[in-house]
């Protein structure tokens, strides 16, 4: 878990300035949750002016050791541009100026270098007034490596959700709630990145048997671990590219990874188990592990998402961003075990059976009076008390398009909600065929590890 104050103060000098009538204050990391907003990839900055009639207000920053921050404290940010959206895989100063020029301020710095390593990032704010400059101190911070684990104690809490609560949707099962516990386990902060899932393709050679404009697809023995292909509704480009019997990024490997089949993501952990010698079995978790962590684990505060109450805190979606495709990981706020993405951004595949038949009953409410086949069948596979469920053995219905296909569950929502859609909501459950995934919002997943 990321425990707060994880920037430092850099021993130098504040550049001079003339007298603008305005005081200025580098602070730390925007906390949330209890937690410091730093991920992979972004990083939101906090400071003060003190005064009024500042021109511009904004956050100084430079991907380098501390020991060169010399460059940062003369910086001249007269003719620099904003750089919001700019790749930090140099150690060129960028700037991100901030809307509110008065008070308090919170700045995002997104597309930072991290992931497969930590990156030092040196930053400032500053305040322009009538063509002077005045800075606040500089500081200092690193950036989160993808691999990221949170220890989740287990416990026990209502799994699910009954009609008139939060998550509750008869066409997908959510019914009936039911109190399980859950031992403990590990969780990635994270959901594997495309960057990830690369290293995954070229170490096990996966092998491309589709390589075209509009499809791109990888096959393991034989079998189907990655399906992508162009969705020209959403206007979805393809995340992968393969060229010279190797599989590469596109310009989103710190995205989140889609359209990765069941195979795929269980092949992933299996490969992680067998590379990392560390004591540790990788797999994906099941849907009882998977909910209680998103809804916050023992350490849950009972928000309707995952860490807020607001949508659009946790939350990378159509509804509250406007976004019609995935986003870099950890892009959004932490919930209160510091997991990131647990609502929206992808659908995240866990280990449990569904069962599909609801889809041709789905007139029908389930609820706590309900004497059906069905809802017997829930209670069987998911009665109230058990420890560590995995869900059905089978599935008492198949996919309707495809009889001879089992689906699992699905978990999160994604960046096709909007906010009146429950899919943002823990306990809201949906149905995959194991072999395909239907859009570029599926497929996603992330890991969970026990010790051997």
């Amino acid at each position: 878990v990321i425990a707060p104050n994880k920037v430092q103060d850099i021993n130098c000098t504040i550049s001079p300035s003339g007298d603008l009538g305005l005081s200025v204050t580098t602070g730390g990391l925007l906390e949330f949750n209890g937690f410091d907003h730093l991920s992979c990839y972004t990083a939101t900055v906090t400071g003060n002016v003190t005064g009024d009639g500042a021109d511009e207000v904004g956050v100084l920053y430079q991907r380098t050791g501390i020991a060169n921050a010399a460059g940062l404290i003369y910086a001249n940010v007269g003719g620099m541009g904003n750089s919001t959206s700019s790749d930090n895989s140099t150690n060129q100063i960028k700037k991100v100026t901030s809307s509110v020029k008065s008070g308090d301020i919170a700045v995002k710095l997104n597309n930072l270098a991290g992931g497969d390593a930590q990156s030092t990032y040196i930053y400032r704010v500053y305040v322009k007034r009538n063509g002077g400059i005045s800075y606040g101190e500089v500081k200092s911070f690193k950036t989160e490596k993808y691999d990221s684990y949170v220890a989740v104690t287990g416990g026990t809490f209502t799994m699910g959700a009954d009609k008139g609560q939060n998550g509750y949707d008869v066409r997908f099962g959510t019914a009936p709630a039911h109190q399980v516990s859950v031992s403990d386990f590990e969780i990635c902060k994270y959901e594997v990145s495309v960057e990830q899932f690369v290293k995954f393709l070229n170490g096990r050679q996966v092998s491309c048997t589709t390589n075209t404009e509009n499809a791109l697809t990888g096959k393991l023995n034989n079998v189907i671990v990655y399906a992508g292909k162009v969705d020209n509704n959403a206007g979805e480009k393809i995340s992968l590219e393969y060229k010279n019997n190797a599989w590469g990024p596109t310009t989103r490997k710190k995205f989140a990874m889609e359209r990765v089949t069941l195979a795929g993501a269980k092949a992933y952990c299996e490969w992680l188990t067998e590379t990392n010698d560390d004591g540790y079995i990788y797999r994906i978790p099941t849907e009882a592990e998977w909910e209680f962590a998103a809804r916050g684990g023992n350490s849950s505060k009972g928000f309707k998402y995952s860490g807020s109450n607001t949508a659009s805190q946790v939350a990378v979606s159509k509804g509250t961003d406007g976004w019609s495709s995935i986003s870099l990981i950890g892009s959004k706020y932490p919930n209160e075990l510091g997991i990131y993405d647990m609502s929206g951004n992808m659908w995240e595949w866990v280990s449990d059976i569904s069962d599909i038949t609801v889809y041709s009953t789905k007139a029908a409410e389930v609820t706590t009076t309900d004497n059906t086949s069905y809802y017997k069948w829930c209670l069987d596979n998911y009665p109230s008390g058990i420890t560590d469920p995995q869900g059905p053995a089978e599935s008492k219905g198949k996919d309707t398009t495809d009889a001879a296909v089992t689906c699992y569950v699905t978990k999160g929502g994604s960046c096709n909600e909007g906010d009146e859609n429950n899919a943002f909501v823990p306990a809201f459950r949906r149905n995959d065929r194991k072999n395909v995934t239907y859009s570029h919002t599926c497929g996603g997943f992330r890991v969970v590890r026990v010790k051997k």
